[in-house]
């Protein structure tokens, strides 16, 4: 048990940190899974909208230190891959376009 003054208020700070910092986790959590389920519906136009709102959460995550930051890049890479993958045809991606040369 804390004895010290200081030491009891730095505990009661942890554990109003720790519930912050859960209920982020889990909000972000669930904003990643509502992209993915959006993505596997094969809904262009929710699954771009649940992205940018995934996004978000995972940054803002990120900015306060509730997840580190190559956690946050890499659950957002994952997030494109399955997105490009899912639907190729429904995602514009912009082809490099090559000019021919008059020779």
């Amino acid at each position: 048990m804390k004895r010290t003054k200081s030491a009891l208020k730095q505990a009661r700070g942890s554990l109003r940190r720790a519930e912050s910092n859960r209920a982020m986790k889990t909000a972000t959590k669930s904003a990643v899974a509502r992209a993915e389920e959006a993505i596997a519906a094969n809904d262009a136009e929710a699954a771009k909208k649940q992205i940018a709102e995934a996004f978000s959460k995972l940054d803002k995550s990120a900015k306060k230190k509730v997840m580190h930051p190559n956690a946050v890049a890499r659950r957002k890479s994952r997030l494109v891959k399955k997105l490009k993958n899912a639907a190729p045809a429904e995602v514009a991606v912009k082809e490099k376009k090559t000019r021919e040369k008059a020779k």
